[in-house]
């Protein structure tokens, strides 16, 4: 989870966040149950 988040930060610096990233990275709280702190990543996937 950690490497991944990395790879966002690293991307968004460059601003090429590839497709799809931020909903894996999203996922994650999701299967946890921490629907508030996915729909911040899913958000930030459709306004991308």
């Amino acid at each position: 989870m950690e490497v991944l988040l990395e790879t966002i930060q690293e991307a968004e610096v460059e601003n090429r966040v590839p497709p799809g990233i931020y909903v894996e990275y999203g996922y994650m709280p999701y299967e946890r149950g921490k629907f508030s702190d996915s729909a911040l990543w899913f958000t930030k996937e459709r306004d991308k």
